[in-house]
């Protein structure tokens, strides 16, 4: 097993590492001081970074410090995915919160 990828967020350019990026995203401070991600969540306008990888692992692990977001209980927003790109960048596996019973939901295939 090798790292393949990892990214704190203290360089402070979002782009930089991750493939694409969308709707609203910062880079306030963190837990321990340092640069964490803020993803705005709710109402279509939830925040992304994606990274494409190669499609030859067979198992990927992969690890991420949340807090859940605030004011927002109607909304669900995604934490992790892991998608394939062949014929449309489909989902595979994914893990979200679920605002409205406070509650982690990991799926496969949007299930």
């Amino acid at each position: 097993m090798a790292a393949l990828f990892g990214d704190t967020f203290d360089h402070g350019n979002i782009v930089l590492k991750w493939t694409a990026t969308g709707g609203t995203l910062s880079l306030p401070t963190g837990r321990f001081g340092t640069t964490g991600l803020h993803m705005v969540t709710g109402a279509g306008s939830d925040g992304f970074v994606r990274k494409t990888l190669a499609s030859t692992y067979t198992t990927l692990v992969a690890g991420v410090a949340y807090m859940p977001p605030t004011g927002l209980s109607l909304y669900e927003c995604t934490i992790l995915g892991f998608n394939d790109q062949s014929g449309g960048n489909n989902e595979q596996v994914s893990v979200r919160f679920r605002g409205s019973d406070s509650k982690l939901i990991v799926s496969r295939a949007v299930t």
